[in-house]
């Protein structure tokens, strides 16, 4: 196929998304298949027809919807590239804050940390990766994300201690205990789900995502009742939040009689998106 068909594929990108972001996928899909360094026949640069089938699957996938991190298989987060599909959520910059504040945050030498719903690992491994820690855990309750999660671990060499649990049963039933509690559970309300794009809607695991209007704090307050059994005097609780429940949040665990203090952390764009709370020593 000749190298100028691209710009069918590049109209077709711009009519799915709009002129501006169809040509940043447009270049991102071109890094990611390098065609630009495609052959030369006569005098008109050509893309094999292997490389134009994928670029035509990516294409049309983005046509029906497909977030582009599932259609390549991969999204960045903390300066790696992590392995996602639909069984987990495609990494968030606001992420990235929450690791940096727990890198700049602890004393990490002899610390066990645990990263609560893990789905793709990313927070654990960036944390292992970047961090000194005794030891690092993580949990989900699904299976196929916690396969992901290996994945991802073994890819950057990290070793992580992978457990399948069910954060709104028990945390553990083996007596753990952790010095740093992580997590970015699910906190978007099911009444915001109007708001949000259809490649979030159809795409991403509403399991991961969503919680009950009726209850937005239900992942939040099971970590706060599991302080007394699975955090260790004085331990460190960090919690990636909906800043719509932020003011509710903050009263309730500064209410607790298990965390001696509490605080709100903006992200880049000056909202309220994290928790750091500290237990009592």
């Amino acid at each position: 196929m000749k190298a100028q068909d691209r710009t069918k594929f590049l109209n077709r990108l711009a009519d799915a998304l709009g002129q501006e972001e169809g040509y940043a996928v447009f270049r991102v899909i071109n890094k990611e298949l390098d065609v630009n360094s495609v052959g030369i026949l006569g005098n008109e640069p050509v893309m094999s027809e292997e490389k134009f089938s994928q670029f035509e699957e990516i294409v049309s996938g983005i046509e029906l919807g497909a977030p582009l991190q599932y259609l390549l298989g991969k999204a960045d987060f903390c300066g790696m590239e992590i392995l996602v599909n639909p069984s987990v959520l495609i990494p968030r910059p606001e992420t990235e804050e929450l690791v940096a504040e727990v890198l700049k945050t602890s004393q990490q030498q002899e610390k066990r940390i645990l990263d609560l719903g893990t789905g793709s690992g990313c927070i654990a491994i960036a944390l292992s990766k970047m961090g000194r820690w005794k030891s690092v855990s993580a949990l989900d309750l699904s299976v196929e994300a916690l396969a992901t999660a290996q994945q991802n671990a073994e890819k950057y060499g990290q070793k992580i201690n992978f457990y399948q649990s069910n954060m709104l049963e028990e945390i553990s039933n083996k007596g753990e205990v952790w010095d740093i509690l992580v997590s970015n559970p699910p906190y978007v309300l099911n009444s915001e789900a109007n708001t949000m794009e259809n490649r979030v809607l159809k795409h991403e695991p509403h399991l991961a995502l969503f919680v009950q209007d009726s209850d937005p704090l239900i992942f939040y307050r099971k970590i706060l009742e599991s302080v007394e059994k699975n955090l260790s005097a004085g331990g460190e609780i960090f919690l990636e939040i909906n800043p719509l429940e932020a003011e509710n949040l903050l009263k309730l665990y500064l209410q607790d009689p298990s965390i001696s203090d509490a605080r709100i952390i903006k992200d880049m764009f000056g909202k309220d998106r994290f928790l750091h709370a500290v237990a009592v020593g």
